[in-house]
């Protein structure tokens, strides 16, 4: 693990805004091979969530968040606050859930399923909550 320093890997460059593309371009491949940027939503910014989704942030990808307990007081700096989970749901590719408990990931799992119009087409659980809830949530997520 690195060292930190002020709440960042020692090393590691200050936040930058993140671009509206992630082109393969970056990586060396033509600019003709740029893609849509994938948008990474979190769901519970606490102690883990919001770590994580701040290193997301800082590497350029578009990250939304919310979080129950009250989203700007706990949004990491690069991530978009938005109101709800369906609003997670709706506005990222794949969400990333980090909750307290197998109660709060089953309903979650199943407000994300009951969405017509969701974007969010992978659920990632990252949360500790035990192999019931889990199976619980993938059985909700593929029905």
């Amino acid at each position: 693990m690195s060292d930190v320093e002020d709440g960042r890997a020692v090393g590691s460059e200050p936040h930058r805004e993140a671009p509206a593309t992630r082109t393969t371009a970056a990586r060396g491949a033509s600019a003709a091979d740029d893609v849509p940027a994938t948008v990474y939503g979190f769901l519970g910014l606490g102690n883990m969530g919001a770590p994580m989704a701040a290193n997301i942030a800082a590497a350029g990808f578009q990250v939304v968040g919310y979080d129950a307990a009250g989203t700007n007081d706990r949004r990491p700096e690069g991530v978009r606050g938005v109101d709800s989970v369906d609003d997670v749901a709706r506005a990222s590719d794949t969400v990333f859930l980090s909750v307290p408990d197998g109660r709060v990931t089953l309903a979650i799992a199943e407000q994300i399923a009951g969405l017509t119009d969701r974007r969010a087409s992978v659920v990632i659980d990252l949360s500790t909550v035990g192999p019931v809830a889990a199976q619980g949530a993938d059985a909700l997520l593929a029905g």
